[in-house]
C-alpha cells in the first residue's frame, strides 16, 4: 500500500529560503537537515528513491520529507503522513493550532512549521531585494508569525 502523498498546492520556489527555514527549526532543537539530490527514505523500500531533488533529512523519524519538481519547475512536498512522524518533526501538533481554523490531519499541518518558516524567510529575502526591511514581531495566539515590512 502506498502511503506517500504529494502536496501539489504547496510550491517551493526558493531553495535558499527553504534551507534558511530548516536552519531556523534546527536552531530551535529540531533534528533536521537539508540535502539536494539525495536519497529519500520512504515508508518502505518501494516508497524510497535513490535521488530526490530536495530531501529534508529527519534522523529521528523512520522516513524523510522530500521535495520533487513539478512540471513548472517548482518543488512540491512528498511525504508519508502515517503515524505523524513527519508532523512531529516539522509540523504543528494538535495543541498548537486552532481546531476551528484548520484540520489537524491536513497535509499542510503535517509540514506546517517548515512551510510557515519558509514563507517568512522568502518574504525577508524578497523584501531585501527590494531594499525593504523586515522585522519579526513575534507569534500570535494561533502560531502565526507576525512580520513588519518597512521601507515604503
Amino acid at each position: 500500500m502506498s502511503h506517500n502523498i504529494t502536496v501539489s498546492d504547496i510550491k517551493i520556489t526558493d531553495l535558499d529560503a527553504l534551507e534558511s527555514a530548516v536552519n531556523e527549526l534546527k536552531a530551535e532543537g529540531a533534528n533536521i537537515s537539508m540535502s539536494r539530490n539525495a536519497k529519500y527514505r520512504g515508508y518502505n523500500t518501494s516508497q524510497s528513491r535513490d535521488t530526490m531533488p530536495v530531501v529534508i533529512n529527519l534522523p529521528d523519524a523512520p522516513w524523510d520529507l522530500g521535495f520533487d519538481k513539478d512540471a513548472e519547475g517548482n518543488y512540491v512536498p512528498v511525504f508519508d503522513p502515517y503515524k505523524g512522524h513527519i508532523r512531529n518533526a516539522v509540523g504543528f501538533q494538535p495543541n498548537e493550532v486552532d481546531g476551528t481554523a484548520c484540520d489537524i490531519n491536513s497535509p499542510a499541518v503535517h509540514i506546517g512549521k517548515l512551510i510557515q518558516r519558509y514563507a517568512a524567510c522568502k518574504i525577508e529575502r524578497e523584501a531585501a531585494v527590494q531594499g525593504r526591511s523586515v522585522q519579526r514581531a513575534g507569534v500570535d495566539e494561533h502560531n502565526n508569525i507576525r512580520l513588519v515590512v518597512g521601507g515604503y
